[in-house]
């Protein structure tokens, strides 16, 4: 017997997201444990219970979604989820961090792009670009090797540090930084 579609929602803010929860049951999950104000020293036990619950072959059917309005908050669950799993036994679970919808939208909007443009050849100019969705976006885009990306911030500091938690891009991810543009 197939086992039943469980997402386990973490989010950081005092109320899980109902909207979250709508999308999730309209894309599919039959169960929904809710969790807010989750803050990463209460990961641990959340996600042992979805990885020890079921056999290794049955979790496919168990994921976890991380929200809330702050991404860096989120990004901290995220790294404590992944960290507390154990692959190497078969016991692990999808995770999918969308704090402040910023990953989706990102997703969506070069999805879109690319249904239009040769995205290896294209130029971006990103507007709000240092904000939670662009520099989401900004990570989906680059993972596409375009040829010049610009962002567009109110002042040069953000814009020489596009991403959602303030550091700078690692080396090691991006062949090439992106031109910051100064618009006023």
């Amino acid at each position: 017997m197939a086992k039943r579609k469980i997402l386990i929602q973490l989010d950081t803010d005092a109320h899980p997201s109902v909207f979250d929860r709508v999308v999730a049951v309209d894309a599919g999950a039959e169960e929904i444990f809710s969790y807010g104000g989750v803050k990463p020293e209460a990961v641990a036990p959340l996600v042992h219970g979805a990885i020890f619950t079921r056999s290794p072959k049955d979790l496919a059917s168990t994921a976890i979604f991380i929200g809330g309005s702050e991404v860096a908050a989120g990004e901290a669950l995220l790294k404590e989820a992944v960290r507390h799993m154990l692959p190497q036994f078969g016991l692990r679970v999808s995770v999918l961090l969308d704090a402040n919808g910023a990953n989706t939208t990102a997703a969506a909007a070069v999805r879109a792009a690319g249904r239009h443009l040769a995205l290896k050849e294209a130029r971006a100019l990103v507007l709000g670009g240092t904000g939670p969705v662009g520099s989401a976006w900004l990570c989906c885009w680059r993972a596409k090797e375009p040829r010049c990306v610009w962002l567009r911030a109110n002042s040069l500091v953000p814009a020489r540090r596009p991403t959602r938690s303030g550091a700078a891009l690692p080396p090691r991810r991006y062949s090439r930084s992106p031109s910051p543009v100064l618009t006023i």
